[in-house]
């Protein structure tokens, strides 16, 4: 199965051939949008790619989110969480993880 950016990765939940977010098939996912652009987060492959990197890492390491990669409000609560800090390049980026950082590094 192929999307437009390119082939699936292997790791990724398919049901048949039909791609799996969050235990649904995407084509439900798109109908239950009703037809207006959707994004869908399986927030579990977040963690567990987050989970995937620190056990990569040393401990040592300092894992950051980048707000520039994705600044979904939804998206950023989850990472603050399971992340060491965030890391930001504007004002805007600043006003959306300033309320996030419970204890977390804020780096420009």
């Amino acid at each position: 199965m192929t999307k437009p950016t390119g082939p699936i990765p292997p790791d990724f939940p398919l049901e048949g051939r039909m791609l799996s977010i969050g235990g649904r098939p995407v084509d439900a996912l798109v109908n239950a949008a009703g037809g207006t652009p959707l994004f869908v987060y399986d927030l579990a492959i977040v963690a567990e790619r987050i989970a995937r990197f620190r056990a990569l890492m040393p401990d040592f390491v300092h894992l950051h989110y980048a707000v520039k990669a994705n600044p979904y409000a939804d998206l950023l609560q989850f990472v603050a969480r399971i992340v060491d800090g965030m890391d930001v390049a504007s004002a805007g980026e600043m006003d959306r993880a300033q309320p996030l950082r419970c204890g977390h590094a804020v780096s420009y």
